[in-house]
């Protein structure tokens, strides 16, 4: 068997080498492989993925966990050395946090995915397109998970095969030396993927504030601004300036380790120093020189944050220098989470852990650090304000998530087979409802890969249907829909049942982390009142049957119990986010 780990309509190999790929025995090492448009098309890859509910994913977690502290203690030294600075554990990880996760999650997919089909299948050959490892190295937090993760860009997945495959199985497997079309240049490609790194100053329109407020929403902002001039500091962007990246690598050696026992923490650490983003390295001294002309507040006792704290290089400086000085870091939920076991460790957990207190929808987490408040950007005033109306239609909202492998094939769905159940549910669904249900259905689907796998299924399977071509969230929709139907879990459908608009999730439990025991129940009783269908069939019979009084079974006073149960625990505790800042 010869092994192909890029895409099949690569531009980068010469057209001589193409013909290799023509042979019978060629196999793709992953969907995420193919350029195909639709899941009608029949192509030849390794499926290594196969879910398996009674996986234990425990041990995986504190695997993960055990190796994230002895990088994150590695880096540290190494850093400190690097830069002659003698700062904390945690300053520093206010800094990699984000890019250590996501390094160590998806190096370690892609090692589990190679062991997988050593063990599996006869494999001879492995086709290289000899790239140099240091024309992959990212910018920022930023670059790097896109290099990562990147739909429709699978450079960086070929890289990291074949050095497992040359670390790991050289005296088994031939590794077979492509030639490269001369125009081609992956350090362009790598580089394109790459965003500016930006900051501004804020405009100040008082000096007594003791708390800063950085990128959150928030419902009727302005007013909100209005009303707390003297107590709240909010950032109001100005005079936006630019970091000017160099991109020399100065880096050979930096990164200090010692050999385990453990293959793939050797092979993390090796490859740590061409993945490693330049902001943390060689352009280090940008960050602390932007840190030092901004105009932020220089006390705060407070810092709040949303987003930022993930991506924003200046922003997360700014924090880690802040904190040494004593102010106290407050992160607010996001995104739907608080929902799953293992201390949420693939969700909230590392937020958790750096922040001083985090701010959590619902009253689900009982934690120490955690205050429970609501999702801070609805408006509340905005409940039980739903009409039905016959000009309005029906929305179904669905994910296209990106290919790249994230999670291990260890007992997880992949993306191609979650993508098949998807178009299967939708099939099932669709094909079941009334006439004319189907005329006033509308697709919206949230593209996280350039594939557009699940559209082009569902354009070439129903003829007709429409989509809505909108960056607007559902709940901004739903003056126009009389109905929502999720196919996700997701941030969705906790906004949608805060706010009290009708919506059904059709679930399957195999697309999601393990839950909690308590979400766990509360999905049992949305079930036993018809706002979550395991059974696609099911969901359509009952719209079938309550569309045409769907205000009525919305508002039945059980539903309306249950879901305000559900709202209490995961959506809004009754607590205003303010109260408890002080």
């Amino acid at each position: 068997m010869n092994l192909i780990s890029f895409n099949d309509k690569e531009i980068a190999i010469s057209r001589k080498n193409k013909n290799f790929f023509k042979q019978k025995n060629c196999f793709y090492i992953g969907e995420w492989c193919l350029s195909k448009k639709n899941f009608f098309n029949k192509n030849l890859f390794l499926n290594t993925y196969k879910y398996k509910k009674q996986y234990k994913k425990n041990s995986e977690y504190l695997y993960f966990d055990s190796i994230y502290k002895l990088v994150l203690e590695n880096l540290s030294k190494s850093l400190n050395k690097y830069h002659r600075q003698k700062y904390t554990k945690e300053y520093w990880e206010i800094l990699i946090y984000r890019w250590l996760w996501n390094y160590i999650f998806n190096l370690h997919a892609r090692w589990e995915v190679a062991k997988k089909i050593i063990k599996n299948y006869p494999v001879e050959t492995v086709y290289d397109l000899s790239f140099d490892n240091k024309s992959f190295i990212p910018d920022s937090t930023i670059h790097s998970r896109d290099i990562m993760g990147t739909a429709g860009n699978n450079y960086w997945n070929h890289q990291i095969f074949i050095n497992i495959f040359k670390s790991e199985h050289a005296e088994d497997i031939k590794i077979k030396k492509l030639i490269i079309n001369k125009k081609f240049d992956i350090k362009n490609v790598v580089l394109s993927l790459s965003k500016s790194l930006e900051y501004s100053n804020i405009f100040n329109y008082t000096v007594n504030r003791s708390i800063f407020f950085y990128d959150i929403r928030l419902k009727n902002k302005f007013i909100f601004l209005l009303k707390n001039l003297n107590k709240f500091f909010f950032k109001i962007k100005v005079n936006k300036k630019y970091i000017r990246l160099e991109r020399n690598n100065n880096r050979k050696n930096f990164y200090l380790f010692k050999k385990s026992s453990d293959k793939f923490i050797n092979f993390l650490n090796n490859s740590l120093e061409w993945n490693f983003p330049r902001i943390f390295l060689e352009n280090y001294y940008q960050l602390e020189e932007s840190y030092t002309k901004l105009n932020w507040p220089k006390k705060p006792k407070y810092i709040c944050s949303e987003l930022a704290h993930n991506f924003d290089e200046v922003y997360k400086i700014y924090l880690a220098k802040k904190k040494i000085s004593g102010s106290k870091i407050y992160f607010l939920q996001h995104g739907y989470g608080g929902i799953f076991s293992n201390n949420n460790y693939y969700n909230i957990f590392y937020e958790k852990k750096i922040s001083d207190k985090y701010f959590a929808w619902g009253s689900n987490l009982n934690e120490k650090k955690v205050t429970n408040t609501r999702i801070q950007w609805l408006d509340s005033s905005k409940k039980n304000s739903y009409k039905f109306s016959v000009k309005k239609e029906i929305l179904i909202e669905l994910y296209d998530f990106n290919e790249s492998p994230f999670r291990t094939p260890n007992g997880y769905i992949g993306a191609y087979d979650r993508k098949i159940n998807i178009i299967n549910m939708i099939d099932n669904l669709f094909f079941n409802l009334n006439k004319d249900i189907k005329k006033i259905i509308n697709f919206k689907i949230l593209n996280l890969s350039n594939k557009k796998l699940i559209e082009e299924s569902i354009k070439l399977k129903f003829l007709n249907v429409k989509f809505l071509n909108t960056k607007k969230l559902s709940y901004n929709l739903s003056n126009r829909f009389n109905l929502q139907i999720h196919f996700f879990l997701g941030g969705g459908f906790f906004e949608t049942m805060h706010l009290n608009l009708p919506i059904i999730l059709v679930y399957n439990e195999k697309f999601i982390d393990k839950l909690d025991s308590n979400f766990k129940k509360k999905i049992q009783e949305l079930e036993d009142v018809n706002i979550v269908f395991k059974d696609p069939i099911k969901a359509s019979q009952f719209i079938n049957k309550n569309y045409s009084d769907i205000k009525k079974w919305w508002f039945d006073k059980k539903l309306q119990n249950v879901r305000k149960k559900f709202v209490y625990r995961y959506c809004d505790s009754g607590v205003d986010l303010f109260k408890d800042i002080k």
